[in-house]
């Protein structure tokens, strides 16, 4: 009778392995959901199947997100940040594990092969930034807990470019840095970083904001064709720029989660740094300054020496 149930306990293990292998989607954790689509966009999955994105569909890790040309997708991660992938944009969700028990298990690597989009962070970002990474061929993106939109643009022979191929990153809010070749770029808000692709050039800050961030940044203000119009607070957008905000818990619950050290591993080769814990702010108490008597300030102007000027000495007659 054991053997009998042992065989049958083997038998059911068995045919859910085969279940997830044929259907990775079933038995993958799902990374985002897409919120809000205009245009077209579609993902590829591993395997080399194609489904168009739509509202509510749910994205998981090995997914290449594809948009055409003059398309939005805005999608919700599930750790509570958000992303929106502009148009012309191949990008590669390489992993997504969102641990709530334990955050620094929590990760989010993607991949970006060409055009851009813009991030709000989640819990992820904001409780274990070692775990975040935005990469492309030649640098990659760390953060610290941000707003940022990162853009790629290709050097491809007989299409015109944007602006200089290479990885551009745009800091709204927060840090990041851009490391390339062992050379740790660190970018605050405000800030545009570049790497170009050339193997001996090292990362550099902009004097100015390229103009494709303008142009992309109405193209975020625009709704989607199924953006969702409920009064939710995550829902609600960011500054008047189409991306919405990560939900009031989230925000808070990164907050609390901020008060530990986290230790930041931007790539190999580099040398690692740690965000000091955050102390909560202390009441200071200022002694009031003593008024000095009339009497009082001439007694130490007269205790003052006079200064010594040096004499000027006339330019000789030429």
């Amino acid at each position: 009778m054991q053997f009998i149930m042992s065989r049958a306990c083997a038998t059911l293990l068995f045919a859910v392995w085969l279940l997830c292998g044929a259907n990775n989607l079933a038995c993958a954790q799902s990374a985002a959901r897409v919120m809000a689509i205009s245009g077209s966009a579609k993902a590829v999955e591993p395997t080399g199947g194609e489904r168009a994105l739509q509202k509510g569909t749910e994205l998981f890790a090995g997914d290449k997100v594809v948009t055409s040309d003059d398309s939005l997708v805005q999608m919700r991660l599930h750790d509570g940040g958000y992303m929106s992938v502009r148009s012309n944009t191949e990008m590669v969700i390489d992993r997504f594990v969102y641990d709530e028990q334990d955050s620094s298990k929590s990760s989010f690597l993607v991949s970006l092969l060409r055009g851009g989009f813009r991030s709000i962070t989640g819990l992820i970002g904001r409780t274990n930034p070692s775990g975040y990474q935005i990469r492309s061929k030649t640098a990659t993106i760390g953060i610290r807990g941000t707003d940022h939109e990162p853009v790629v643009i290709l050097d491809t022979p007989g299409v015109p470019t944007r602006a200089a191929p290479g990885l551009y990153d745009k800091v709204n809010d927060g840090e990041t840095f851009i490391t390339k070749a062992g050379v740790v770029l660190p970018l605050r808000r405000g800030d545009v970083g570049f790497a170009p692709f050339a193997a001996d050039v090292p990362p550099q800050v902009l004097l100015k904001v390229p103009d494709f961030y303008k142009v992309d940044l109405k193209t975020d203000a625009r709704d989607g064709k199924n953006s969702d119009r409920d009064s939710s607070d995550d829902n609600k957008r960011a500054a008047g720029n189409g991306l919405p905000r990560p939900s009031v818990a989230a925000r808070r619950e990164a907050l609390s989660a901020g008060t530990a050290t986290i230790e930041n591993k931007p790539a190999t080769g580099t040398t690692a740094t740690s965000t000091p814990p955050q102390t909560p702010p202390q009441t200071l108490t200022q002694t009031p300054t003593p008024t000095l008597t009339p009497e009082q300030k001439r007694a130490i102007l007269q205790n003052i020496p006079a200064a010594k000027i040096a004499p000027i000495t006339p330019a000789p007659n030429k």
